[in-house]
């Protein structure tokens, strides 16, 4: 840890902005663990934060962000086009291979894996998530639903919420078709199988026709706080990104529980959709030791497992998700949706994803909303992602940098 003192004025000899986001889970940890490596430095490296909202979070282009702050939580879809603007740090050139060795193998979910893009290592997973279900116990009798259509009858019932806002309905969608055995562009140029697309579409409706019309326009924060809401029926959610600060006492008045999602296909709780934070340092940074310093100081099983989570953070270390007395204070969400996140599916990464992921979200979500044909929704896709890959120098290319074909 460094200590390189104060300045004669006074204030720290290094100062750094940092952008996270806007929830308990996204801000406060990095708040907290800027503050005590702050005091670990002897008041030498003084660290910002300022959040931004979840739908930035997904959407912002990094690019935009690392020429404004030193350090950034990201998405892993958009370190295809980090690395082609070269607008972050390569951690791995700034670290050890053993170090970032040990990191690995306490890595969630291969969370770390993700971050990883033509060799180089983009940023540290600090959180660890994926999609799951959410229910209420004292309200959801006989335990969550094992199949879709499961999910399906319990909606009869005016009992079930799900967030369909463009991006987290386009994120089910990719859920969906990976449970059913058919991933979404593992097969480039193509984005998803035709068949296999028309079946999550289908399966997809047969719920949307059941839920509040809300629903259309909610994000998973909106239907964590409506589960967790004093009044209304609402007992279960069967996809959405997890998030363990609703399974904390005292957090909401009422507890949530987290599990595995519903299967479509035949193969149980497998291919949701991994999220997650990684923690970046901008190519711009103003010190970049120091900058890198901090991540790895915060990615470390120690911090995951202590301040980190204690600060509200959701961490990505197995350390800490193997933890029974972390995960009683979140009423069972690290052994509920273990299960899940280890059969999680990464989406592709190439440069011009995240631009092809926001059209495509919007694109499905006027068909969820306004209706249309479902065989030229399959079509636009697949001509979009087409083209998403011509952008990066071919479909061969791009397979490589999605890691699907080595």
């Amino acid at each position: 840890m460094m200590n390189r003192g104060r300045d004669d004025a006074g204030a720290p000899a290094v100062t750094l902005r940092g952008s996270s986001w806007a929830h308990a889970r996204g801000h406060g940890p990095l708040v907290a663990t800027a503050a005590e490596f702050g005091r670990r430095t002897g008041g030498s490296v003084a660290i910002s934060w300022e959040p931004r909202s979840l739908l930035d979070f997904g959407v912002t282009p990094v690019g935009r962000l690392a020429a404004d702050y030193d350090l950034l939580v990201i998405d892993h879809p958009h370190v295809g086009d980090a690395a082609a603007a070269g607008c972050l740090v390569a951690i791995d050139e700034a670290v050890p291979a053993a170090e970032l060795s040990l990191l690995a193998a306490d890595s969630i979910a291969g969370s770390l894996r993700s971050y990883i893009l033509d060799g180089r290592l983009w940023a540290l997973p600090v959180d660890a998530a994926a999609q799951v279900s959410a229910y209420r116990p004292d309200r959801l009798t006989g335990g969550p639903p094992a199949r879709w259509a499961d999910v399906v009858d319990l909606a009869e019932r005016g009992t079930v919420l799900w967030p369909l806002c463009p991006t987290d309905a386009f994120a089910s969608f990719l859920t969906l078709a990976a449970n059913l055995g058919t991933a979404c562009g593992v097969n480039p140029p193509e984005f998803t199988d035709r068949a296999g697309g028309l079946a999550v579409l289908a399966a997809m409706q047969s719920l949307i026709r059941l839920l509040p019309e809300a629903c259309l326009y909610m994000d998973p924060i909106a239907v964590l706080e409506r589960l967790t809401a004093a009044a209304g029926p609402a007992s279960y959610c069967p996809l959405l990104f997890g998030y363990s600060n609703y399974g904390r006492r005292g957090f909401r008045s009422s507890r949530l529980r987290f599990g595995g999602i519903p299967a479509l296909g035949a193969g149980g709780p497998a291919g949701s959709l991994l999220g997650g934070v990684g923690l970046a340092v901008s190519a711009r940074c103003r010190d970049r030791a120091a900058a890198v310093s901090y991540a790895m100081w915060v990615s470390g099983p120690a911090v995951q497992r202590g301040l980190w989570f204690d600060a509200g953070g959701q961490p990505a270390s197995a350390v800490a998700w193997d933890d029974p007395h972390l995960d009683e204070l979140c009423h069972g969400f690290f052994s509920g949706t273990r299960a899940t996140l280890d059969a999680s599916w990464t989406r592709p990464r190439h440069e011009g994803y995240p631009a092809f992921q926001a059209w495509a979200a919007g694109r499905l979500h006027a068909h969820l909303t306004g209706g249309g044909h479902s065989g030229r929704l399959i079509d636009d896709l697949n001509d979009s992602y087409a083209a998403s890959l011509g952008a990066c120098g071919g479909a061969g290319l791009a397979a490589r940098r999605s890691g699907y074909l080595g």
